[in-house]
């Protein structure tokens, strides 16, 4: 089964799909019924902002805006439909989707995935993964990030900073003045 996975990705990789009528932006297609997938897009969309268009399979609109895409290959794995008619799937659609976020690594993970040997194969094995067991993934997701999709902005952390950074000037100053 893993060959024929490796012999997928070759295939996709020369000669990647084109829909006929390309979106004027990106327009990423996923389960909408996966709660896994849901949690990943609501943080997605915070980091690309309306850039990206978010649309569930399962809405009748997109057999008809996108007829070249297989609907099976729509439950397999998230479909990014970029604004230039090319259709990238899976992993290689999460990293070009958070490439164009256009913040911290992600330009840098889509080059890695493009250029270093090995680093598509492994990460299309881990999408598949993940893929095949959802629930569970939905469930590690939940534990280690929380149920809250918002990046983190660390405005606890500054704030008990700042106040124990004063704590230690006011130790500092009270010393010098005895």
């Amino acid at each position: 089964m893993a060959k024929r996975l490796h012999l997928d990705y070759n295939i996709r990789v020369k000669e990647p799909r084109r829909v006929a009528q390309p979106p004027p932006e990106p327009v990423l297609i996923f389960d909408g019924d996966c709660g896994f997938c849901r949690f990943w897009l609501a943080r997605w969309r915070h980091r690309t902002g309306d850039r990206v268009e978010y649309v569930p399979f399962q809405d009748d609109d997109v057999a008809r805006r996108f007829p070249e895409i297989p609907r099976q290959s729509c439950a397999r794995a998230v479909q990014l439909v970029d604004s230039d008619g090319l259709v990238y799937e899976a992993a290689e659609a999460v990293f070009r989707l958070l490439a164009k976020s256009g913040t911290g690594s992600s330009p840098i993970l889509l080059r890695c995935y493009e250029h270093v040997p090995g680093v598509a194969a492994v990460t299309e094995a881990a999408y598949r993964v993940v893929a095949d067991h959802r629930p569970l993934a939905a469930g590690v997701s939940t534990l280690l990030w929380g149920r809250v999709t918002e990046p983190s902005t660390y405005a606890t952390a500054s704030w008990v900073f700042r106040r124990l950074l004063g704590v230690v000037y006011l130790i500092a100053f009270w010393s010098l003045g005895t």
